[in-house]
């Protein structure tokens, strides 16, 4: 995965969340905490 899809990957959950339900965003977070993390 390159440092442009990895940008595009949390722009796209940004905004899901943002416009999303409280509930599709926390089921959403637990998808997320079962993948590994991203390093910085």
């Amino acid at each position: 995965m390159t440092i442009i899809d990895m940008l595009a990957e949390m722009c796209e959950n940004y905004l899901v969340q943002t416009f999303d339900t409280e509930e599709q965003t926390n089921e959403r977070n637990d998808d997320a905490a079962r993948t590994e993390p991203i390093s910085e």
